[in-house]
């Protein structure tokens, strides 16, 4: 892309450019258009999710357990941990459960090894639903990566993960 389709794009850069021209430009790019790009992701997820009568909080849960494997269980202290998008607290992942609870894709089981533990476990229709969620965000990948070669794939997951790593406190 070229500097004017950039400059035409995203009108905020060149604003940047010109109030502080000290400021890194390609810093200030990458910054504001991860911060873009989150939102962006999350309401393409949440509209397509939607049609399936699901909500992105309720989507990690059973893609969470899920992706333990077989029995497809969890005790709910672990399920925050294990979240793909951030749990702020036990309390929103107990409202996560409620939620899928009520939709039929989990149930509270007593946890074998600790009496006073609850495990949650998907349902078979929540096992049914989390592999359509699967498949329904491989769309959205492809969608947002159709650009990308696989050299280009790899390249960005790394360096996200570097940034990620980089931003996670000791």
């Amino acid at each position: 892309m070229s500097d004017n389709e950039e400059a035409a794009r995203e009108p905020w850069l060149s604003a940047w450019h010109a109030v502080r021209p000290d400021i890194d430009p390609l810093g200030i790019a990458i910054l504001g258009r991860l911060i873009r790009l989150a939102p962006t992701f999350e309401a393409f997820r949440a509209d397509t999710l939607a049609e399936l009568g699901l909500t992105p909080e309720v989507s990690d849960l059973i893609i969470s357990l899920l992706r333990n494997g077989p029995p497809y269980e969890l005790n709910l202290g672990a399920l925050v941990p294990e979240s793909t998008f951030p749990v702020a607290s036990s309390g929103a992942m107990t409202y996560r459960v409620d939620n899928a609870e009520r939709l039929g894709l989990v149930e509270r089981k007593r946890d074998a090894k600790d009496r006073r533990g609850v495990m949650v476990a998907l349902t078979p229709k929540g096992l049914e639903s989390a592999h359509r969620v699967v498949d329904v965000h491989m769309v959205l990948v492809e969608t947002f990566l159709a650009g990308f070669s696989p050299d280009d794939r790899a390249s960005l997951g790394q360096l996200l993960q570097r940034l990620i790593v980089g931003l996670t406190p000791a």
